[in-house]
């Protein structure tokens, strides 16, 4: 369920999008700020925003996946709670991915030029990772999975491990147990999508105090 929710964290983004270049496109921002607002002020209210969102996406994840497995899983076992780790991981992975979109906005203030910006760094990620896996496995000779890889702490690499593709046991379907192998959450990807979540903060942060409006 976090898994394919996440998905939704696009249409999100462009909400975000949309709501800080709107403040460069028609003044506002500056308006605000011969009003009294501080730099700091305005980037607080949009990451204010940043977590509304997140907390109302996340409960509403939540809600559906206690849903169901209230529905299906075993009252009174831990299969009820199974995979609720996941919850946090999707937390994580909003609050990472908004930030960055939130970054583009301030750096670039125009919605179309961000929302490029972030399908072409996606793109960038994509061929790098291809890359690295060619040179590893048909160069080196090794596997993608013996090694931490260089891709793998990229941003957007690194929000995508967050919450990797679950894993299907077809053979747990004749034995009436869960299709879906609950995997433990690697805290790799998450102490790297925590410190870009930090880093683009800083930076937003920085575009704000010197660039002249």
């Amino acid at each position: 369920i976090a898994y394919f929710a996440a998905i939704v964290k696009l249409f999100l983004a462009v909400i975000i999008v949309t709501n800080v270049t709107n403040e460069y496109s028609n003044r506002t921002l500056k308006q605000n700020l011969i009003d009294g607002l501080s730099k700091k002020e305005f980037l607080l209210s949009k990451l204010i925003s940043v977590g509304i969102l997140v907390v109302l996406s996340t409960v509403v994840v939540f809600l559906i996946a206690m849903g169901l497995g209230l529905q299906y899983g075993t009252a009174g076992t831990a299969s009820v709670w199974s995979g609720a780790g996941y919850i946090g991981a999707y937390t994580l992975k909003l609050v990472f991915f908004f930030t960055f979109v939130l970054f583009l906005s301030f750096l670039f203030r125009k919605s179309a030029f961000a929302i490029l910006m972030l399908f072409v760094w996606w793109v960038v990620e994509s061929i790098l990772t291809m890359v690295e896996f060619f040179v590893r496995t048909k160069l080196l000779g090794q596997s993608m999975d013996d090694a931490t890889t260089f891709t793998a702490f990229l941003p957007l690499n690194a929000s995508s491990s967050l919450i990797p593709f679950p894993r299907i046991n077809i053979e747990n379907i004749m034995k009436g147990l869960p299709i879906f192998v609950e995997q433990p959450i690697n805290w790799a990807p998450v102490l790297t999508a925590t410190l870009y979540t930090v880093l683009f903060v800083y930076l937003s942060y920085m575009l704000l105090k010197k660039r002249n409006l």
